[in-house]
C-alpha cells in the first residue's frame, strides 16, 4: 500500500507459482508473481 488511506479489499491464499491480478478503480489490471511478494508478520 503506497498512499495513506489505501487499504486491502481482501486477503487470499495462493500457491507460490500463482499470479496475483490487481484491478484498479481506473480500470487497469496489473499482475504480480506471488513469490515476489514479501512475507509479513501475521499481525496486520
Amino acid at each position: 500500500l503506497k498512499r495513506e488511506g489505501d487499504a486491502p479489499k481482501g486477503i487470499y491464499v495462493a500457491a507460490m507459482h500463482n499470479y496475483l491480478l490487481i484491478f484498479t478503480d481506473a480500470e487497469r489490471c496489473y499482475w504480480l508473481k506471488v513469490w515476489k511478494i514479501p512475507e509479513t508478520d501475521s499481525h496486520l
